[in-house]
């Protein structure tokens, strides 16, 4: 369920809802040193069962884009993970947001009316508490080994990774997935949220539609970050139909959004990998050391 979770303004004297999903950072390109009232904008990120959800507080009024999940480990609603993914500065006027398993570039200057420069890195299945910069070297808070719930670990392992912000492209592919509708009856007209198309190489759009009459479902991009969306293409799905769509390599757009010219329940799942992405035979050697599945 996603609605254990909760995003909520407070004026002084009562809480309001923003959102009821899980929310895991509240921050600002000062970090910690966030100045109350300043013309900052203000992020926070979170999830849902369908993508990533950045929520970005700018003049006043909150505006959501979503992203892909890496991995799915960190769906649980148990809580454990709404510590950890954060947004924070890396040195040399750079951010880094790292969220359900992908390191993102993250623009200092992102806001509401410039929207671009988010940009995986690379993806990983290691839970990192923080990171920080420390003399030319990213350092990384790593939970290597819980005996919560494995006994035969023996014994917690924590520990600090050192290295440089070239190898956390090397931890694993850019590669992501995420939906903005999920099977759910979709208004007509109404715009998804922004997803981001930014920095994959590969792309694909999965469409499924489950309502009774035809839909035409208009993909609208965003090419640089200022909320100048353009028609893309159009594609047509009657009941029970399902097409995909693989966008050209040459393609250049930031966000991508959809919307539907008729009512209808609708699915819309992107799957986005990267040219470094390997066969699940290759790099074997790397696990010989473990016992079979047999043993």
């Amino acid at each position: 369920p996603n609605n254990l979770g909760i995003l909520a303004e407070f004026d002084g004297d009562n809480f309001k809802v923003v959102e009821r999903s899980q929310f895991t950072d509240i921050t600002t390109k000062n970090g910690i040193y966030a100045i109350p009232n300043d013309d900052s904008p203000l992020w926070a990120i979170g999830w849902d069962a369908k993508s990533v959800r950045l929520k970005v507080m700018d003049k006043g009024e909150w505006h959501t884009y979503l992203l892909p999940k890496a991995t799915y480990n960190n769906d649980p609603p148990h809580g454990w993970f709404t510590e950890w993914p954060r947004i924070r500065s890396i040195g040399n006027g750079r951010m880094m947001m790292d969220m359900h398993g992908m390191f993102y570039d993250f623009p200092e200057t992102f806001s509401a009316s410039n929207t671009a420069g988010i940009k995986p890195i690379g993806s990983h299945l290691r839970y990192i508490p923080d990171f920080m910069h420390w003399n030319d070297k990213i350092v990384l808070a790593t939970d290597e080994t819980s005996i919560q719930g494995n006994p035969l670990a023996g014994q917690p392992q924590s520990n600090l990774w050192f290295g440089s912000y070239e190898q956390l492209s090397e931890w694993g592919p850019a590669s992501g997935y995420g939906a903005v509708w999920l099977k759910e009856v979709v208004a007509a007209n109404q715009p998804s949220g922004p997803y981001l198309m930014a920095g994959f190489d590969n792309r694909t759009l999965h469409l499924k539609n489950h309502g009774e009459s035809t839909v035409t479902v208009t993909l609208e991009i965003d090419k640089t970050g200022d909320n100048s969306w353009e028609t893309y293409q159009s594609v047509k799905l009657s009941s029970g139909m399902y097409k995909h769509h693989i966008f050209d390599k040459a393609l250049e757009a930031q966000w991508i959004r959809l919307k539907t010219d008729r009512s209808s329940e609708l699915t819309a799942t992107f799957h986005f990998t990267d040219d470094n992405l390997n066969d699940g035979s290759e790099r074997t050697s790397l696990f010989s050391t473990l016992a079979d599945i047999d043993y």
